[in-house]
C-alpha cells in the first residue's frame, strides 16, 4: 500500500512538473508572439510612415554669406489639394511662397497625379536659433524632386543636391550664391551637385553637373 501511495505521489509530481514547465513554455510563446506582433506593427507604421513623408537636404545662404543647409520636410495627407507652410521655425518670404507652389504644379505634371484630395504640408528645419527668413526661389528644384518622389515612392539619393528655380514648363533657371552653396554642399558629404545650365563652376573635391529641366535632375536624385 505503501508503495502504491509513493508511486502515486511520484506520478503526480512528474504531472504536476511537466504541467508547470508547459505552461511556462505556452507563456514564453506566447509573449514572443507578441513580441513580433508588436514588431510587425511597428515595421508597418514606419513603413507608412515613410510612404507619406520625405526629406531632403536645401541649400541656403544665411545673412554672413555662407552657404547653409535646411532639412525639407514634406507631407501628403487627406484633404482638399491644400499646400500648407509651416512656419514655426522659418518664414518664406513671396518668391519663396511661390516657387514652392510651382514646385508642386511641375511634380504634378511630371506624375501626372491629381492632388485635389491630399495637403501637401512643407516645413523646413534648420539649426539656428530663432526664426530663419527663406528668400527667393532657389529651392523650387530641390522641392519638386522630393515631391515627386513622394508621389511616385521613389528614395532619394541625399549625397546629390540641387540648387535652382523650377518654371511652369519644367525647366530650371538661373540662382544666385551658387559658389557658396556649393561649398556648403561638399563641406556636408555631397558627392554631386546640380545647377542650373550656365552656372557650372570649379570647386575643389566637388562633382559639379549642369541640368536644364527637372527631368534630367531626376535621373541623378531619384531611384
Amino acid at each position: 500500500m505503501k508503495y502504491v501511495k509513493r508511486l502515486l505521489f511520484a506520478l503526480l509530481s512528474v504531472f504536476l512538473v511537466f504541467t508547470i514547465i508547459s505552461s511556462l513554455a505556452l507563456y514564453q510563446e506566447v509573449k514572443n508572439q507578441k513580441v513580433q506582433e508588436k514588431a510587425l506593427d511597428e515595421l508597418k507604421q514606419q513603413r507608412e510612415s515613410e510612404r507619406q513623408n520625405r526629406e531632403y537636404p536645401v541649400l541656403g545662404v544665411n545673412d554672413e554669406g555662407e552657404g547653409v543647409i535646411l532639412m525639407l520636410k514634406l507631407k501628403m495627407v487627406s484633404g482638399e489639394g491644400r499646400i500648407l507652410l509651416d512656419m514655426k521655425k522659418t518664414y518664406l518670404d513671396e518668391s519663396a511662397q511661390i516657387s514652392t507652389c510651382k514646385a508642386v504644379k511641375v511634380a504634378q505634371n511630371i506624375t501626372q497625379t491629381n492632388l485635389s484630395d491630399k495637403n501637401i504640408i512643407i516645413s523646413f528645419e534648420v539649426n539656428e536659433s530663432g526664426k530663419t527668413q527663406i528668400e527667393g526661389g532657389s529651392g523650387g528644384a530641390a522641392i519638386c524632386l522630393a515631391l515627386v518622389s513622394l508621389i511616385q515612392e521613389r528614395a532619394l539619393n541625399k549625397s546629390v543636391l540641387i540648387t535652382g528655380c523650377v518654371k511652369n514648363d519644367h525647366s530650371i533657371s538661373k540662382v544666385l550664391e551658387v559658389k557658396e552653396k556649393a561649398r556648403c554642399a561638399r563641406n556636408n558629404g555631397c558627392v554631386l551637385f546640380l545647377v542650373p545650365r550656365g552656372q557650372k563652376l570649379n570647386i575643389s573635391d566637388l562633382n559639379v553637373k549642369e541640368v536644364s529641366r527637372i527631368e534630367d535632375a531626376m535621373k541623378y536624385i531619384l531611384y
